[in-house]
């Protein structure tokens, strides 16, 4: 039988609410909180003034295993769909490491970049419509029984002062990886 993977995002101030996003639309916006499409007009992240930039609150994700794999799940990869939101919109993504003072950290703010407050990231932000199937982010973990396991994906929107009103566009974030 093959393994029953999901996709979990996490908030709170130890990343024990956990919210299976597996087959949903989420938002990310100006509160650390689970949301999905239902309520996506609360907390949005407001188009600036001038120079400035605002930011959501970031969004973790990871994956868990509900049902074991029959050897062990490994070679996981995370990319999109490549589509950018709209004009003066971005979505930000970095990886955060599992090892050790590392994973999940809580949002605290909306009006920074990850790297600011959270210590478990590897590199610089990078524009998520870059990583695609053809250059994916390759992440740490496998696993052969079940629970949590893999680095994070840890994304942020960005808005500027080009930015136009309203919702959106969307982008489709992918998670593959290996069952042997």
């Amino acid at each position: 039988m093959s393994a029953v993977v999901i996709i979990n995002r996490h908030t709170g101030d130890i990343g024990n609410d956990v919210n299976d996003i597996t087959v949903e639309n989420t938002v990310a916006n100006q509160i650390d909180e689970h949301q999905s499409d239902a309520i996506s007009s609360s907390n949005p992240i407001p188009i600036p003034r001038g120079i400035e930039i605002n930011y959501s609150y970031w969004v973790s994700t990871r994956l868990t295993v509900v049902t074991a794999p029959a050897n062990i799940i490994n070679n996981v990869r995370w990319y999109t769909n490549g589509a950018v939101l709209n004009t003066g919109v971005l979505t930000l993504v970095q990886i955060a490491n599992i090892g050790n003072n590392n994973g999940y950290r809580q949002a605290t703010s909306a009006i920074q970049l990850n790297t600011t407050n959270h210590t478990g990231l590897i590199d610089e932000p990078v524009d998520a419509s870059s990583i695609t199937y053809d250059s994916p982010f390759i992440l740490s973990g496998s696993i052969s029984g079940t629970g949590a396991f893999s680095d994070f994906i840890v994304y942020q929107i960005e808005v500027t002062s080009s930015a136009l009103s309203g919702v959106t566009a969307s982008t489709i974030f992918y998670w593959a990886f290996d069952e042997t």
